[in-house]
């Protein structure tokens, strides 16, 4: 095996389709007349080099943060930026939301993260490698 073609910075950088599943019965999550669409997420990998981007982004903010007030980081501005570095692993998709068929943006991503299960089948798909390198 050739350690080159193991490059796992470009393999998680290309977005890979996770299919949105039911937390509790683990089916699909369709919509549509007759449920023909299902409900999807584009997701890159952890090893990509946006994620990396995105965690010193967040990691720079807590080192001027520090500099700016000597208090800890509270649970809930620990549990936002969680939220965000995940939300940045998403560049797209399709979700049926509030009666409307949604295009996955930046904000709807943030949005759906607060949905500890969207957020929990998000973080497993992006840390599972064999999701963007074939063995």
């Amino acid at each position: 095996m050739d350690l080159k073609n193991l490059d796992l910075v470009s393999a998680a950088s290309a977005a890979t389709r996770l299919d949105l599943r039911h937390p509790v019965t683990g089916k699909p999550l369709t919509y549509g007349p007759q449920d023909e669409n299902t409900m999807y997420l584009l997701v890159i990998g952890r090893d990509s080099e946006a994620y990396r981007d995105n965690l010193r982004l967040i990691l720079d903010k807590h080192s001027r943060r520090q500099k700016a007030r000597p208090s800890p980081l509270s649970a809930a501005e620990a549990e936002q930026e969680g939220r965000e570095l995940l939300a940045g692993t998403v560049t797209g998709g399709k979700v049926f939301m509030g009666g409307d068929e949604l295009d996955v943006t930046q904000a709807v991503a943030l949005e759906l993260m607060a949905q500890p299960w969207i957020f929990e089948q998000v973080s497993a798909f992006a840390e599972d490698r064999s999701n963007f390198l074939l063995g």
